[in-house]
């Protein structure tokens, strides 16, 4: 069962600094960030920059070293907060003014922000209702401001890996294990946390043989080959559960619930980044859109790294 809270707060929640969570734990590098930087150096030295899904401040780390001042705001539908990379950048630079805003829809920005020299987005405001999101973006920028995007692409790496990794989610498999510590932490409360009778109860011990079979299933080198990422995680997960069962039920019950809902969201999240993913014809009306806000000098084109792999449209208005 997945949390009621937006999937993204609870990715950020676990500290990540980019979309790409442990793949980029210091921020956005290589083309992403030279990108950026790039876009930057045409702002000017102190510029004003508004970040539109911005995460846990994900675009910061690169800005702060490459600006002498100026101000960082950051926005975002989930609830946010700046990561330790980012604080350390933020950190690095005095002179640079910093602040997060969360619960943000970019359809409709807080009235208050406004004279930006530059708004950007890295896999962001594609998820909001752009037909509304581009008149805000516009409505702040100050004259001459641009806005600059990286947007899902349909024909990406990352779409193609996004969608791979919505199929190995094996719900059924994450159900089971999930079923099974509960089942496991149920007895040790029924035993009063005497774990020498756990061998003895059914229910435990037909629970423990779940727990090994799906270990089998997911963590055998045997099974190399056809290894799943996702449920190689999951499943590492549901043993470190083991290294719990002295704790008392309070925790043990928080720890599967974490469990449960950091799996359920993570789907959630890879469901989204296919679904907001755009085809050329869709960028083609998202160019109309952005004329229609009153953007001018409008390019849109794919975002390549390693000189031929799609990873991103690249957008770009005035």
């Amino acid at each position: 069962m997945a949390s009621q809270e937006n999937p993204w707060t609870t990715f950020w929640k676990q500290g990540h600094s980019t979309t790409f969570g442990g793949f980029m734990p210091s921020g956005y590098v290589g083309e992403v960030k030279d990108w950026w930087v790039n876009q930057l150096s045409e702002a000017g030295a102190t510029p004003r920059v508004l970040e539109i899904g911005c995460g846990s401040g994900s675009l910061l780390p690169a800005m702060a070293p490459a600006v002498d001042g100026g101000e960082y705001v950051g926005v975002d539908f989930a609830e946010v907060k700046l990561s330790e990379v980012a604080v350390s950048a933020s950190e690095s630079n005095s002179s640079l003014e910093v602040s997060l805003l969360s619960g943000v829809d970019a359809a409709s920005l807080p009235d208050q922000l406004s004279g930006f020299d530059l708004a950007a987005s890295v896999f962001g405001i594609e998820y909001s209702d752009l037909a509304k999101s581009l008149l805000e973006v516009r409505r702040v920028l100050k004259s001459g401001g641009r806005f600059v995007a990286l947007m899902h692409h349909a024909g990406s790496v990352v779409t193609e890996t996004s969608e791979k990794a919505v199929g190995e989610h094996v719900e059924e498999d994450i159900d089971k294990g999930i079923d099974a510590i509960e089942s496991i932490s149920r007895s040790i409360d029924l035993h009063q946390g005497d774990l020498s009778k756990l061998k003895s109860d059914e229910d435990a011990e037909v629970a423990r043989e779940g727990v090994n079979g799906l270990a089998q299933k997911y963590l055998s080198t045997a099974n190399q080959a056809g290894a799943n990422p996702v449920m190689f995680e999951f499943m590492t997960g549901v043993l470190d559960f083991f290294k719990m069962l002295r704790q008392p039920a309070g925790m043990r019950g928080a720890y599967i619930e974490k469990l449960r809902i950091e799996f359920a969201d993570s789907k959630r999240r890879y469901q989204q980044m296919v679904s907001v993913a755009k085809t050329e014809e869709q960028m083609k009306e998202i160019s109309i859109l952005a004329n229609a806000a009153g953007f001018n000098d409008v390019v849109i084109e794919p975002f390549l790294i390693k000189e031929s792999e799609v990873y991103a449209w690249y957008f770009s208005a005035r």
